[in-house]
C-alpha cells in the first residue's frame, strides 16, 4: 500500500476553513440562521459528463420569486466554472445568466405562474466545458403554506458519519471524484526488479598494444557524454620505437625513394618511346598513297607503337605501386624526421561514451581501458519469482512495470518475456526478463521497478482508483459524495489490484462516487467537522 502525504498547504486550507466558520458572521447571515422554524432547502447534485452542479433553492410558489443557487464545477480538474452563460429551464420557461457573480456560483431569480411538477435542466455554455444537465422535475406549489408543508416532509437527516466539505473548499484543493464501476481486471504478481543493460550492450576499449594515447586527426579525444559510431577512429597509440627499427625504418624508406625515382624515370622513357613510334606509324602511313611505304613496315610501325604502350602501362603501375607503399609507410614528425607509428582504436558498438579516465600523451598499456562506450537504447527489465509462484505464471503474460525513478509513471511490457531455465540456489527465484525501447535514455541501469506479472483475469469487477484509497488507522476507506456538499466515510473491502485500479469486494455500491483527489483532506475535515457549520456566504 502506498502511503499519500498530505502537503502542508493543503492541511492550511481546512485549517483556514474552521476559522472562516468560527468567524461572526454577517448580521443578515445570522438574522436567517435564527429562525428554528425556517424549513431547509432544497439540497440537489447533478454529475454529468464534463460538469458537476449543486444548487440550493426554497420551495417554490406560485407568483413569488425565488432564489436558485447553482454551483458549477469542471470534473476533470476539480475547478469552478469562472465564465460563460447558463440557462436554468423550468416547464417552459428559461431563465439565464450571463456570468457568475463569482467562481462557481450562479444565483438565479425565477418565478413561476403555474402549479404542478415540471421537467428542469441547466444548460451549461463555458470555455472550460459546456453540458446540459437533466435536473429531473420541480415542484412549484399553489402558496406558502402548502410548501411549507412539503418542506417539512421533505427534510432529510444528515447521514450518520457524513462530512460537510464546502464547495469553495473543495475548488481550493482541486478536490475530484468519479464513481465507482465494472471493469476486466487482471490479477497480477508483483516482483522487485531493476533495469540491466543488455548482453554485449557495454564495451571497455583498450589500448592495441603499450605506448602513447594521442587523438585522432581532426578531433579531440572523448569525452563522457559523447555519442560514437561503430567503426569510427577514436584514438591512437603510438608505441615507442627502438634504435634498431628506427634504422630499418629509414633505410626502407630511402630503398622505396630510390625506387621511386627509377620508377619516374621509366614512366618518362617510355612515354617518350611510344611518342616516337606512334609519329613513325603517322609517316608511313602518309607515304602509303605514294608507294613509298609498304604494308609490313606499316605493320611493324603498329606493333612498336602497341609494344610502347604496354611499356609505359608497365611504368605506371611499377611508380603507383612505390607511391602507395610510401602512403602507408608510417608517418614521420616533421620536427625530427623520425617515423611515427600510430594503432587506431575504433569503436565497436554505437553508443554513448560513459568512462573516458585518459587525456592525450598519457601512457597506456594493454590492458587499460581507454574508453567505455554503452548502448542503452534498449534494455532488460529483469525481475525475479520465487519458484513457489512459477505455477501462477500464465502462458500469455499481460505486465506492466512501475519505476521508483519516475512516480505516477506506467509502462506496459508488451511481447513475450524470457524465463531463466534454472531456479538459483541461493535465492530460489527464477529470472523474468523483457526488453524495453529506451532511446528517451530515461531507463538508466540499476534502476529499481516493481515488475507485475499476470496471474489470471477477473471479469466485471467493481472497481475504484487506487487514489481514492484513504488509510485510515491501517483500516482502507474512501468517501463517497453524499447529498449536497457532504461525503460519507465508508470502510472498504479490497479485492485484485491491477495497475492504478482496485477491485472493491465489499462497502461500496457501482455508480457512487469516490473523492479521488482530496480525501485526506476531507478527512482532516471531519476531525474538526464539531466545530464546522454548514453554510455559505452568498
Amino acid at each position: 500500500m502506498k502511503l499519500t502525504l498530505v502537503p502542508l498547504a493543503l492541511v492550511s486550507v481546512v485549517l483556514a476553513a474552521a476559522c472562516d466558520r468560527l468567524a461572526p458572521q454577517p448580521a443578515t447571515v445570522l438574522a436567517a440562521t435564527s429562525e428554528a422554524d425556517e424549513p431547509a432547502p432544497h439540497q440537489l447534485t447533478v454529475h454529468g459528463e464534463r460538469l458537476s452542479t449543486y444548487l440550493e433553492y426554497p420551495e417554490l410558489v406560485r407568483g413569488t420569486s425565488a432564489r436558485v443557487l447553482v454551483h458549477l464545477t469542471v470534473l476533470a480538474t476539480g475547478e469552478p466554472v469562472r465564465s460563460g452563460k447558463v440557462t436554468l429551464r423550468i416547464g417552459e420557461r428559461a431563465f439565464e445568466l450571463a456570468a457568475p457573480k463569482r467562481e462557481g456560483l450562479y444565483p438565479i431569480e425565477v418565478q413561476l405562474d403555474a402549479v404542478g411538477q415540471f421537467v428542469a435542466k441547466l444548460a451549461v455554455e463555458s470555455e472550460q466545458a459546456g453540458e446540459e444537465l437533466a435536473l429531473g422535475e420541480v415542484v412549484v406549489h399553489a402558496d406558502d403554506a402548502a410548501a411549507t408543508a412539503a418542506a417539512r416532509a421533505n427534510e432529510v437527516e444528515p447521514a450518520d458519519g457524513s462530512v460537510d466539505f464546502l464547495l469553495e473548499q473543495q475548488w481550493q484543493i482541486r478536490l475530484q471524484h468519479e464513481p465507482a464501476r465494472r471493469v476486466d481486471m487482471a490479477r497480477r504478481l508483483v516482483v522487485p526488479a531493476s533495469v540491466r543493460l543488455r548482453d554485449g550492450a557495454s564495451v571497455e576499449l583498450h589500448a592495441p598494444l603499450a605506448g602513447r594515447l594521442v587523438a585522432a586527426q581532426g578531433r579531440a579525444l572523448p569525452r563522457a557524454g559523447e555519442r560514437v559510431k561503430a567503426g569510427e577512429t577514436l584514438a591512437l597509440v603510438e608505441p615507442p620505437l627502438g634504435a634498431d627499427t628506427l634504422t630499418a625504418m629509414h633505410t626502407l624508406r630511402l630503398e622505396l625513394e630510390m625506387q621511386l625515382l627509377e620508377a619516374n624515370h621509366e614512366v618518362e622513357h617510355s612515354k617518350l618511346r611510344r611518342g616516337f613510334a606512334q609519329r613513325e606509324l603517322a609517316r608511313l602511313e602518309e607515304l602509303r598513297p605514294d608507294g613509298l611505304s609498304t604494308l609490313p613496315e606499316i605493320d611493324a610501325a603498329r606493333r612498336e607503337v602497341e609494344l610502347t604502350v604496354h611499356e609505359e602501362e608497365v611504368a605506371l603501375g611499377r611508380k603507383q605501386a612505390i607511391e602507395r607503399l610510401m602512403a602507408e609507410r608510417a608517418p614521420y614528425d616533421p620536427t625530427t624526421g623520425s617515423p611515427v607509428i600510430r594503432v587506431p582504436v575504433l569503436a565497436t558498438i554505437d553508443g554513448v561514451v560513459v568512462a573516458a579516465p585518459h587525456t592525450a600523451g598519457a601512457s597506456v598499456e594493454t590492458d587499460t581501458t581507454i574508453l567505455r562506450v554503452v548502448d542503452a537504447s534498449r534494455v532488460w527489465l529483469e525481475g525475479r519469482v520465487s519458484e513457489f509462484d512459477l505455477h501462477r505464471l500464465q502462458s500469455e503474460f499481460g505486465a506492466s512495470a512501475t519505476f521508483l525513478g519516475l512516480p505516477g509513471e506506467r509502462r506496459a511490457l508488451p511481447g513475450a518475456p524470457w524465463i531463466a531455465p534454472r531456479v538459483s540456489e541461493e535465492s530460489r527465484t527464477v529470472a523474468v526478463r523483457f526488453e524495453l525501447d529506451n532511446a528517451d535514455g530515461r531507463l538508466r541501469e540499476g534502476m529499481l521497478a516493481e515488475l507485475e506479472l499476470a496471474t489470471g483475469r477477473v471479469s466485471s469487477a467493481l472497481s475504484i482508483p487506487q487514489s481514492a484509497l484513504v488509510m485510515d488507522q491501517g483500516v482502507p476507506t474512501v468517501y463517497v459524495t453524499g447529498v449536497g456538499e457532504s461525503f460519507v466515510r465508508r470502510v472498504v473491502e479490497l479485492g485484485v489490484r491491477d495497475g492504478e485500479r482496485v477491485q472493491v469486494l465489499g462497502g461500496l455500491a457501482e455508480s457512487e462516487r469516490v473523492v479521488t483527489r482530496g480525501g485526506y483532506i476531507v478527512r482532516l475535515a471531519s476531525m474538526g467537522s464539531a466545530s464546522m457549520e454548514h453554510g455559505h456566504h452568498h
